[in-house]
């Protein structure tokens, strides 16, 4: 069978309103949607319903809300989709969801999150137990693809596996305790001891009409791609009650990547659900890898401060903290940011030398330090040094070298080559070694040139042409003019316009003041018109193509 599921969010008002006010908020922003949008005045009746199915959306009051009961108007809300079933149901939730964000009036409620009802209709007590094994069990992976924020700390979604405590310590005890529960009330004392708010709530078990499991660890969202996965995710543990096998205890001394790498095993066996998850669990996994490396950072930060050491710079003699400053490799010798500068400079613009000796008087053989280097220089100036060492290592062969048309970077290549890549990797220009235009294999340069020259001459014949047809001032169809008076009738929409000046006109009382003449050649002003058209693209295409082969050609055309 396939499983249908319900989604819940939870949105609030700057100020208290009725419901249906929301309502008429709610339908306005997504007319088609809400077109069979319900409001609920008790968050039970909005699921323990039965005249209608469950085919509508619900806005119901958020249970406990702020406002006032007796005037009927509340601060926040929840908003419940109808049964949902297949990747089409998912992707229309998630638009309708997109379009609720978008009301200014409405926030999401981050603490309701992304809600989701699992239909367990079917279900009886040891397929119930068998998918809050899993879910304990796997508890702690699935934390592990979710936001820091919706793992624990909230009374909103407490941990099962931590109300378990209380009787069993181990996973063993864990996976015992459970097992020996014989209907749905004992497995709703044990995993939900304090009512709701559990990450997996088994409290809806117990309606007559429509029994769910509900997930609530997921955050707000109405993003479509986790939508589809996290319904996966929980339709996918609900499946486990299927199964002929009873979940096992993990050992104590698993590790967190044992645990993932078990449920994406037994649990996550769908190919698109697996590669979704692998990649947040890594995206949360570098978060935290990152966290930890800014924090201790910032703390070896923290204690080189409390004891900064200074230096005297043995180019200029003033005195500066270290850490702005430059060592040599040997760290005998300091020097001080503008004087570094100013050397690198020297030597990379004027020396075109990639190496940077030691500055001091003394002798000293060694280098400066390539970090401390960096740190100080601009990335402009780093860019510059990468390009010496380059110029520097290909200097012995300058004979195969070529450089590049675009940047005159230069490179060694082997003499069968036809194709220049510029080596620096700001340009990556291609170009062809014989002709020095843009790479053009498989066509020869002779070809190229002739293709440019033919593009070049189309334009300027294009241009002519446009010069010489007129166009209906109404309409805008296009219309020539082989003899007659300059009264020009539209063949398209009838309007009626002046061929020397193009403006509408209503009869022949323009051409009596003398404005434009009834009668002309045309022949003059339109070769003048063509001419001017033409010499400018002319003009255009001398720079790509060159002089001689559009020399006269605009006078050969008229």
């Amino acid at each position: 069978m396939t499983r249908s599921v319900r989604a819940e969010i939870g949105i609030t008002l700057g100020q208290a309103s009725s419901l249906s006010q929301v309502a008429s908020l709610i339908r306005a922003a997504s007319p088609l949607e809400t077109s069979l949008l319900e409001t609920s005045p008790k968050y039970e009746q909005a699921f323990n319903c039965t005249d209608p199915p469950l085919i509508n959306w619900k806005l119901t009051p958020n249970p406990g809300a702020k406002g006032s009961v007796s005037r009927a108007v509340y601060k926040s809300f929840r908003l419940i989709s109808p049964a949902l079933k297949d990747d089409e149901g998912y992707n229309r939730c998630a638009e309708f969801l997109q379009k609720v964000e978008a009301i200014p009036s409405i926030s999401v409620n981050s603490n309701t999150g992304f809600r989701l009802h699992v239909n367990a209709q079917d279900l009886k007590c040891d397929g119930l137990v068998k998918v809050c094994q899993n879910f304990v069990k796997y508890e702690d992976a699935i934390d592990s693809i979710l936001p820091p924020s919706r793992r624990s700390g909230n009374r909103y979604f407490q941990s099962n596996k931590v109300a378990l405590n209380r009787i069993a310590t181990t996973n063993k005890e864990r996976n015992g305790a459970i097992a020996n529960c014989s209907n749905t009330e004992q497995l709703m004392l044990l995993l939900n001891p304090n009512g709701k708010g559990y990450k997996l709530n088994l409290q809806n078990l117990s309606l007559r009409q429509h029994k769910m499991i509900e997930f609530r660890s997921h955050s707000s969202t109405s993003n479509k791609l986790k939508i589809q996965s996290w319904i996966g995710l929980c339709l996918s543990i609900v499946e486990t009650a299927g199964s002929p096998k009873n979940p096992v205890a993990f050992n104590t001394s698993r590790t967190l990547e044992e645990e993932f790498d078990g449920l994406l095993k037994n649990i996550l066996k769908k190919g698109s659900l697996r590669k979704f998850y692998e990649r947040r669990n890594a995206v949360f996994a570098g978060s935290a890898t990152k966290r930890t490396g800014v924090k201790r950072a910032l703390d070896k930060n923290n204690r080189d401060n409390k004891a900064e050491r200074r230096s005297d710079c043995q180019c200029c003699f003033q005195r500066f903290s270290i850490s702005t400053m430059c060592a040599c490799q040997e760290k005998k010798h300091w020097f001080c940011k503008q004087c570094v500068q100013k050397y690198a400079k020297i030597q990379l613009f004027t020396n075109l030398k990639s190496r940077f000796p030691c500055m001091s008087t003394d002798g000293c053989a060694s280098d400066l330090n390539t970090i401390h280097l960096k740190n100080l220089l601009s990335r402009k100036t780093v860019a510059k040094v990468h390009e010496v060492e380059y110029l520097e290592s290909v200097e012995g062969d300058k004979k195969s070298m070529c450089a590049c048309p675009k940047c005159g970077s230069q490179a060694i290549l082997p003499k069968k080559e036809k194709i220049l890549s510029c080596p620096l990797a700001s340009c990556g220009h291609k170009s062809c070694l014989q002709c020095s235009e843009p790479a053009h294999e498989p066509l020869k340069c002779s070809q190229v040139e002739k293709q440019r020259v033919t593009g070049a001459r189309s334009l300027i014949e294009e241009c002519m042409t446009n010069a010489y047809v007129r166009r209906c001032p109404s309409c805008n169809c296009a219309f020539v003019r082989e003899a007659g008076c300059n009264k020009m009738t539209c063949r398209n929409c009838s309007a009626t316009s002046c061929y020397i000046c193009r403006e509408l006109i209503t009869d022949t009382s323009h051409f009596n003041g003398q404005l434009c003449p009834l009668y002309s050649s045309g022949d003059m002003t339109d070769r003048q018109n063509v001419k001017i058209a033409g010499v400018a693209a002319e003009k255009r295409s001398k720079k790509d193509v060159g002089t001689s082969e559009l020399e006269g050609l605009v006078q050969r055309l008229l």
